[in-house]
């Protein structure tokens, strides 16, 4: 059997052909791939990373062994290539660079619950600095593996986010639906944000990214109107408003240039605001199960709209315009009163899904299928 001491807690065993990591004397993982080879033509698309990790996600499964070897390398020289892989990463003061994050992150970890005095400092340093380096699938790993728990709230606030005026809207989000934040890696507008979920009652979700609010969860925070403090988050693209008792969407919607989705599902909405035409970057509006009347004035020739849920509303009419919004995917109208569709609605060459159910068309006329 091999064995090769890292330091005073990680030692390195070659045990039935296969690499082990023992942390104080336990069994902590196994080493289960190592960075082979580099094709040639990838060569030069690898010169800038900054990490294994992006070393990973560019070239694949290569990372990971899978497929067919070319080279079979012998387990004791995939051994001491673990070892020097170990070592180097101790030797820099462990720098999650030098690792995946899978075995970075969970390693520091144990070595700060063993008390290596270094392995403490440098837990919530590499955290903040891969945090703030972008890279989504290691700020996903971090977050949904939970080492975002080491900060507080107010930590999060003041490391991540460079924006006073967005540190204050935040907060005072907080004191308005009496509800922490949690820190989430995205926000899908697809999600399903059912309000029975426990964690609902608790918390509403925001996202950062490049030290900027890029996302925001208010569903089932009992609002009855769009809290202020969200107009000042200038660089907001994820705005979800759903499950709550909101009558009207204030003019200054039109400040949040940058949003691309809005959804304020299961409100009381009777009307929208002419501003709303401003958010020239939207993609996807979800207004169902409203009062709505009309469908919002959204449709002009810079109309990047691609997702339209309005089902559920009272709405009886179907602008003309809407034959601009060239880019619409899916239109939802179910349960309206509608009893008739333009004829711009043939303009709509992308159109994959058009949802009329329960409204008093006749389908025949406009060679709807059923």
């Amino acid at each position: 059997m091999e064995e090769f001491r890292v330091n005073q807690y990680i030692t390195l065993k070659l045990e039935d052909n296969k690499t082990n990591i023992y942390v104080n004397e336990e069994l902590f993982d196994q080493c289960k791939y190592l960075l082979l080879e580099i094709p040639i033509k990838t060569y030069e698309a690898l010169e800038e990373i900054e990490s294994v990790d992006e070393a990973a996600e560019r070239l694949g499964k290569t990372l990971e062994g899978a497929g067919k070897k070319d080279i079979e390398i012998p387990p004791d020289v995939e051994f001491w290539g673990h070892c020097s892989n170990l070592q180097v990463w101790v030797e820099n003061k462990y720098d999650t660079h030098l690792l995946h994050r899978s075995l970075a992150f969970p390693l520091l970890k144990k070595l700060t619950e063993l008390g290596d005095l270094l392995a403490k400092i440098k837990l919530k340093e590499e955290i903040v600095k891969r945090f703030e380096s972008g890279f989504f699938p290691v700020v996903e790993y971090l977050i949904n593996e939970g080492y975002l728990r080491f900060f507080n709230n107010e930590e999060i606030l003041d490391i991540f986010l460079e924006s006073d005026k967005e540190k204050e809207a935040i907060n005072g989000i907080k004191f308005l639906t009496k509800k922490n934040f949690a820190l989430k890696a995205n926000l899908d507008f697809f999600d399903d944000r059912e309000p029975s979920f426990f964690f609902y009652e608790l918390y509403f979700s925001i996202t950062i990214q490049n030290k900027h609010i890029v996302g925001i969860d208010l569903t089932s925070c009992q609002l009855k109107k769009i809290p202020r403090p969200i107009f000042e988050l200038s660089f907001l693209k994820k705005l979800y408003l759903d499950y709550n008792e909101i009558t009207d969407i204030h003019e200054d919607i039109g400040k949040l240039t940058s949003l691309v989705d809005l959804s304020l599902k299961r409100n009381n909405l009777s009307y929208t605001p002419k501003s709303i035409i401003k958010l020239k970057f939207l993609k996807n509006l979800g207004f169902e199960s409203n009062k709505l009347k009309e469908i919002p004035d959204i449709f002009n020739d810079s109309c990047s709209l691609e997702f339209i849920y309005l089902g559920y509303n009272d709405i009886d009419r179907i602008p003309e315009t809407i034959g601009k919004c060239k880019n619409l995917k899916q239109l939802h109208l179910e349960y309206n009163n509608l009893r008739s569709i333009p004829n711009s609605i043939s303009q709509l060459k992308s159109m994959e899904w058009l949802n009329l159910e329960g409204n008093d068309i006749n389908k025949k006329k406009y060679n709807i299928l059923e």
